[in-house]
């Protein structure tokens, strides 16, 4: 007898859920699937319907982030009403910033700021129209996505201090003018 969509989909988001609970207070090799099944009411073979191990979990939700973050994006650089990449993030955050913030402060825990990274870049460049042939194209997006990144990590988790649309004009500005822009 197979199960209707809507309620596969509950219960993988519901397995995912509880997993998060766990992963915001704790490493990840202290999360057991017996934790997850039994708090959110599970056996441990319906657990491994959805997911291969508590990594695979991990994984699939890193992957579903990054892709809303790149269909945002990419939604945002076909417009012309001048949405740029900055604002998208911005407002990525509004929406997803507690698991953004989560997923970046892990450090070897998660490949999210990897696959987001690797990701974003090709896109970037093809938009802007720039070859991929030079040596320094990989360091200069590299110190760009990862200090954009940071940076809103950091504004995000000091609980937008300034508006976002402020956010935005001072990175932009230091991408573009630099940061003695700003210290004079």
């Amino acid at each position: 007898m197979k199960k209707q969509p809507e309620v596969t989909e509950r219960t993988k988001a519901i397995l995912m859920d509880t997993f998060w609970q766990f992963y915001c207070k704790n490493d990840i090799r202290k999360i057991s699937i017996r934790d997850i099944t039994e708090k959110a009411g599970y056996n441990r073979s319906t657990f491994y319907q959805y997911f291969i191990d508590i990594y695979d979990l991990l994984s699939q939700i890193e992957d579903s982030l990054v892709d809303n973050i790149i269909d945002n994006v990419k939604n945002s650089l076909v417009s012309e009403i001048g949405s740029d990449l900055i604002e998208q993030l911005a407002r990525v955050y509004d929406l997803k910033g507690k698991y953004i913030t989560v997923l970046l402060s892990k450090g070897g825990e998660s490949k999210f700021s990897e696959k987001l990274k690797s990701s974003l870049s090709p896109i970037i460049m093809n938009r802007l129209g720039i070859e991929n042939d030079r040596p320094h194209t990989d360091l200069m997006f590299e110190f760009a996505l990862s200090g954009m990144l940071s940076a809103i990590t950091k504004w995000y988790s000091l609980r937008k201090p300034i508006p976002s649309e402020e956010m935005v004009v001072l990175f932009r500005s230091i991408l573009f003018k630099g940061v003695s822009s700003y210290i004079v």
